[in-house]
């Protein structure tokens, strides 16, 4: 049983009435990486992924260096940490963990040690307000073949493993959205797949700040844009399966997976 077949299944769970009721338990792939770049970016969001108890970051004077800083800024991105999406957060039941661990070692597998997976920085919106309100601050990137390839198969093989997400949660609420009238391919992908982030509009970033809303964006980007120079070019060595439980919870790690 798999995609949209499964939100019949699990129609109480998912609660077209949108008040959920009891924890929900999801899942995601993300590249979490590590060194200079990560305490960076742990550091202005103030959640350390591979550490999650920390609480003096590595770099304790980067927010310092953020035009008019504010927790606020980091209130809706700080539970995920520092990474970028691979396959979006789908609600799952637990007890398919194992599945989902053995896809992912299957399918990284099937690659040729000799294709790296990387990402080379936007020269022209590297540093860019992202989402649909625009107040996402992001580092943007573009993957190259292989990373492509990776991710849409991920998507197709794990995202049907599971029976919901915020994205069906939404188009479940108003099917006739002007976005899905518009754009029906995106609301193909998200009875089938969960999200509409996936194949050709698949965009890798890392998000620092969500929401901004401060005044200054341009001397903010400018900042930005210094303290992350020299990250223009990365390569993903490794895969994290993360997890969590409960709405608003901090994501962990569960296992990480080398190529």
């Amino acid at each position: 049983m798999f995609g949209y077949e499964r939100v019949v299944r699990h129609a109480s769970r998912l609660n077209i009435g949108f008040e959920r009721k009891g924890p929900v338990e999801k899942f995601a792939v993300y590249f979490i990486p590590e060194g200079e770049f990560y305490d960076l970016g742990s550091s202005v969001l103030g959640y350390d992924l591979r550490k999650p108890t920390r609480q003096v970051f590595a770099r304790p004077d980067v927010r310092e260096k953020l035009p008019g800083f504010s927790e606020e800024w980091t209130s809706r991105c700080k539970q995920y940490g520092f990474h970028m999406t691979v396959t979006d957060s789908i609600e799952f039941e637990i007890g398919a963990i194992t599945e989902i661990e053995h896809e992912i070692e299957d399918i990284l597998a099937c690659f040729s040690p000799s294709n790296s997976f990387t990402l080379t920085a936007l020269d022209d919106r590297f540093v860019d307000f992202f989402g649909r309100e625009k107040n996402a601050v992001v580092l943007r990137y573009k993957p190259n073949e292989s990373l492509k390839i990776l991710q849409a198969v991920l998507v197709s093989r794990l995202n049907p493993i599971g029976y919901g997400s915020n994205y069906l949660r939404r188009y479940l609420r108003n099917p006739q959205e002007k976005e899905y009238s518009e754009k029906p391919h995106h609301a193909a992908r998200i009875k089938k797949f969960f999200s509409p982030t996936i194949f050709d509009s698949y965009s890798p970033h890392f998000t620092l700040l969500d929401p901004y809303s401060g005044q200054d964006r341009e001397s903010l980007k400018s900042v930005i844009s210094g303290l992350f120079s020299k990250y223009t070019q990365i390569t993903i060595s490794t895969l994290c399966l993360l997890l969590q439980f409960a709405p608003e919870e901090n994501w962990i790690i569960y296992k990480e997976f080398h190529r």
